[in-house]
């Protein structure tokens, strides 16, 4: 008994001096803890505790699953880390192998806790800075292979200007291998004329210098760069090395020059170009664009919603500010602008929707074209067709009278100014009257006022300013018109008012007006309505000439068909296209129209008057035959008759030969009468030379005898 009390002190005391803590549990209830284990759980009461209140709760399964273990298997093959939980709540790392033993004659776990909390922080420590370490030398490798892959030059000097770094970009720019530069002086980069030797103050200065200057390649050439230069520091922050950036700006001064051209052709185009962002707001205006509108300066502008360009009633026109590409188009459209102080005028507009990277919305670029000229052009181009299906319709109107023809050129006219009256007057030349002639069909049912149809010149209102004055006359604000009179009771209220003259070889012989258009009259108007009306008193007077020359051409006629000779005329075809009464007698025919288009030849086959080349002769030299005596067959008895044949050349206004005009004058009975005089002169020459045979024979039987000679010629 002794022996085994000895024994059991000894022990105790082993495990009291052991610095790991001892526990022995059973039924999960500390039954014994030695020194070490009250010192680490910070508690001289452990005694009795249940053994999961010093495991922390996070291992409690594990605990389980151990214990289970060893009461099955009587030992741990491994010990287990565990966070314990001491009495003053802090936790610990520990390091538990149980095993299965006989405690008082039961069966009971010994664990011999380890504390590992120094080791676990030494670990994790080590573990951290491997971490560290490892990242970054994973940042360093990946900022080396960012370095070398960048476009732009990097290098490192030291203070002494040698290369200790370069990346593959600043070998490359220059012309060399990363090692032909490493060693070697910064100035291997800069042509001789601009090496400049720098103080260490002026080079520790160097924080973010920036500046562009000329770098040279190793064949010799140079080409600008752009140099950033930084300071590195130690932990001093004392200067240790200069990091410079190189970036070859080349391109870029090419770039540059591209966009100062590219301003300036922004800048110097008549289109206006102006820029807005996402909202609408105006961020660029060109010059054009500023001018266009009537401002002085872009500064204006800049800021404004676009749509100030715009008169009001325009300005809820494509003004979102998010969406996707299918909601901001490129637009082209024709609209109105307005200036700074107000008036509008016709603009196109092409806008284009602009874009990030990404292909975010963020705003607009549009072109403005002032199209007031184009539109005056087109305007122009619409009034001259009008105009010319007005004159189309007015020349088929021949058969119409004059007051039908200048109605319809009253009502055309006041259609093509858009005008909403319209009046045409003529003047008297020789009283210089006014002869009030036409009105359009609104004045007739508009008007009351008592009219005058002759008025004289000098009492006549505006409307007579284009006679005084000899030019087309507007009056676009009437109320306005200084020398206007009052207008007679009745009469159509007059806002706006114009007229022109009408002239024929120099004198003024009509005048047109129009009046009420709803916008100003321009000289767009005075052009359609003067040409317009130009082109009706052309018509009208050709209707006159026409009249008078078909008065004439009856006159003509009629005196050609009392003439007795006969008479045909024809054309440069030789085809007979007028013939007189006589010669229409004279063939045997009912009427002239059996003769027209025919030839000579067909008319007489046999006649030797018909001399082709008489008639292109006369044609071609303009050479005229006259009193040409000829015989012709009669066309109806078949007999031979003698005519007098005379061709002369016809000619039309212009002096030129049209065709050929025949005279054939009847001499038969003329030709006999010679005929007879000649027989009659044949008898008295025969008559007479018998007289005188016989008296030869008298005068030879008797002697002569004055007076008997004279009683026997009495007698």
């Amino acid at each position: 008994m002794a022996d085994y009390s000895e024994s059991y002190e000894l022990y105790k005391t082993l495990l009291d001096l052991t610095p790991d803590a001892v526990i022995i549990a059973q039924s999960n209830k500390i039954v014994y803890v030695n020194t070490a284990g009250e010192r680490l759980y910070k508690s001289p009461d452990l005694i009795g505790q249940n053994i999961y209140t010093i495991i922390h709760p996070d291992y409690h399964e594990l605990l389980r699953n151990r214990v289970k273990h060893i009461l099955q298997n009587g030992y741990t093959t491994e010990p287990a880390e565990y966070q314990l939980r001491c009495h003053d709540g802090s936790v610990l790392w520990g390091e538990i192998k149980g095993s299965l033993v006989n405690y008082n004659g039961e069966r009971a776990i010994l664990s011999i806790v380890r504390d590992i909390t120094s080791r676990k922080k030494l670990k994790q420590n080590i573990e951290n800075d491997l971490s560290r370490r490892k990242k970054n030398y994973q940042m360093l490798y990946h900022l080396h292979r960012s370095v070398q892959s960048l476009p732009l030059g990097i290098t490192i000097i030291n203070l002494d200007g040698i290369i200790i770094y370069t990346n593959n970009a600043e070998a490359s720019m220059h012309g060399y291998e990363k090692d032909e530069l490493l060693g070697k002086s910064a100035r291997i980069f800069a042509p001789e004329r601009l090496w400049n030797k720098f103080t260490t103050t002026e080079v520790t200065s160097w924080n973010g210098y920036t500046r562009q200057s000329i770098n040279t390649r190793k064949d010799g050439t140079e080409f600008p760069v752009e140099l950033t230069s930084e300071i590195i520091r130690g932990k001093q922050n004392e200067p240790s090395s200069i990091v410079t950036i190189c970036e070859d700006i080349s391109n870029k001064r090419t770039l540059e020059r591209e966009l100062v051209r590219l301003q300036n052709a922004i800048e110097t185009t008549q289109v206006g170009i102006t820029i807005t962002n996402d909202q609408g707001h105006i961020v660029y205006v060109n010059t054009a664009g500023v001018n266009m509108h009537g401002y002085e300066n872009a500064l204006e502008l800049i800021g404004k919603q676009s749509n100030i360009l715009a008169p009001v009633r325009l300005r809820n026109q494509d003004q979102r500010s998010q969406g996707s590409r299918e909601e901001y188009p490129t637009w082209r459209r024709e609209s109105v602008n307005i200036t700074k102080s107000g008036d509008e005028f016709p603009v196109e507009i092409i806008s284009n929707p602009i874009y990030d990277n990404y292909g975010q919305f963020i705003g607009r670029v549009s072109t403005c074209t002032n199209i007031t000229e184009r539109k005056s052009i087109e305007d122009t181009l619409h009034g001259n067709e009008e105009r010319l299906e007005a004159l189309l319709s007015l020349s088929q109107m021949d058969q119409r009278t004059d007051q039908d023809i200048s109605d319809y050129v009253l009502e055309e006219a006041v259609k093509l100014t858009k005008s909403e009256i319209g009046y045409l007057h003529f003047i008297d030349r020789k009283s210089q009257d006014i002869q009030l002639h036409s009105w359009s069909r609104s004045v007739i049912v508009q008007c009351h006022a008592n009219v005058t149809m002759h008025y004289p010149l000098d009492k006549a209102g505006i409307w007579a300013d284009c006679v005084r004055t000899g030019q087309p006359v507007i009056h676009n604000e009437y109320i306005e018109v200084d020398h206007k009179t009052e207008l007679p009771e009745g009469h159509i209220p007059l806002h706006r008012h114009m007229s022109v003259p009408v002239y024929d070889s120099g004198e003024i012989i009509a005048i047109a007006g129009v009046g009420n258009k709803e916008t100003p009259y321009t000289q767009l108007d005075v052009r359609q309505l003067s040409l317009f009306t130009k082109e009706m008193w052309n018509i009208l007077k050709k209707k006159q000439a026409d009249r008078q020359s078909k008065s004439h051409q009856k006159l003509l006629k009629t005196i050609i068909d009392t003439i007795p000779d006969y008479i045909f005329v024809k054309n440069t075809r030789r085809e007979i296209v007028l013939v007189n009464k006589a010669f229409v007698d004279f063939y045997g025919s009912t009427s002239e129209k059996e003769l027209l288009g025919k030839k000579e030849e067909d008319l007489f086959p046999l006649n030797s008057i018909l001399s082709d080349s008489d008639d292109h002769d006369i044609l071609l030299n303009q050479r005229s035959i006259i009193n040409e005596e000829d015989s012709v067959i009669h066309p109806q008895t078949g007999n031979v008759i003698w005519v007098l044949s005379s061709k002369v050349p016809l000619y039309n206004s212009s002096g030129q030969v049209i065709g050929i005009v025949n005279f054939l004058k009847n001499v038969s009975d003329y030709k006999a009468l010679l005929h007879e005089h000649e027989q009659l002169k044949e008898s008295y020459k025969l008559i007479a030379h018998q007289t005188t045979h016989f008296l030869e024979k008298v005068n030879e039987s008797y002697e002569y005898r004055p007076d008997t000679e004279r009683f026997r010629i009495e007698e």
